[in-house]
């Protein structure tokens, strides 16, 4: 969590890992059974999105981490310059 000297942990999920994620997102309220019904539905915008990715879920996952490996890439980076 960020404080005043630390701007927070940043978190780099592997893609395949994601039902985990909402399993435990349900478990405390972040998110609906309806969305748990919906995994891999996000047509009507009632679903989960099957991979980590901020353009699909803007406030539930902070970076998009499956396609062509770019969380460790994403990662080495932030770890440098952010």
């Amino acid at each position: 969590a960020p404080t005043d000297e630390h701007g927070g942990d940043l978190i780099y999920f592997q893609g395949h890992a994601s039902p985990g994620v909402y399993a435990r997102a349900f478990m405390e309220g972040r998110i609906t059974e309806e969305q748990m019904n919906n995994f891999r539905q996000e047509v009507d915008g009632n679903g989960l999105s099957s991979y980590p990715h901020p353009w699909l879920m803007k406030d539930f996952w902070q970076f998009p981490t499956v396609s062509m490996g770019l969380g460790p890439i994403q990662a080495i980076y932030q770890a440098r310059f952010m």
